[in-house]
């Protein structure tokens, strides 16, 4: 709660900052899909990864890239229930010979989204219809939103309705951030 405060403080004051360097894309969703596994499984939730092979390196701040992944697989594993699924998706998205963007995505098979909250999920302090926030603030998505924005990306969520699951999408581009860059 105290991060998504001073997070949401610092984007508010135009103070948040990224460190951007170069990594494997790949190797970071593989940390971040480690974490909540023992929870998933403990659930009775089958948690995955499919990370397409020889991706390149993307320059942009890992730390805050890791912390939106978190956030969206910390979602998943809260509203889907026992013997359910989430997959995180990572793809090459072509844009030209030396452009383009890889590609973030966690696809739950949890309770979905009502079509007319899709648009709202990703405002500050939004609690869904009949959720209560169990200890959250309703800041974690529009935080992510913010991260992926900066690097220049796209973060949107997609549902075919309730009890129908979620999947949630990023983007960002190869190199996401100049080295000197500040958001």
């Amino acid at each position: 709660l105290i991060e998504d405060l001073v997070d949401w403080a610092s984007i508010e004051q135009g103070k948040f900052r990224l460190e951007p360097s170069a990594f494997d894309p790949g190797q970071m969703v593989e940390e971040a899909v480690s974490g909540p596994q023992a929870r998933a499984q403990a659930r009775g939730i089958t948690l995955t990864a499919k990370i397409e092979p020889s991706l390149p390196a993307i320059v942009a701040d890992k730390r805050r890239l890791a912390q939106v992944l978190q956030n969206l697989l910390e979602n998943a594993t809260r509203h889907t229930m026992k013997g359910g699924q989430i997959t995180v998706m990572l793809t090459r998205v072509a844009a030209g010979p030396d452009k383009g963007e890889v590609q973030f995505a966690v696809r739950d098979s949890g309770e979905g989204i009502a079509a007319d909250e899709v648009g709202k999920i990703f405002r500050s302090f939004y609690q869904g219809k009949g959720q209560s926030g169990g200890g959250r603030l309703g800041l974690g998505l529009s935080i992510a939103k913010e991260i992926v924005e900066a690097h220049r990306g796209r973060l949107w969520a997609e549902s075919q309705g309730l009890g129908k699951g979620a999947t949630f999408v990023f983007t960002i581009p190869y190199a996401a951030v100049p080295v000197s860059a500040q958001a």
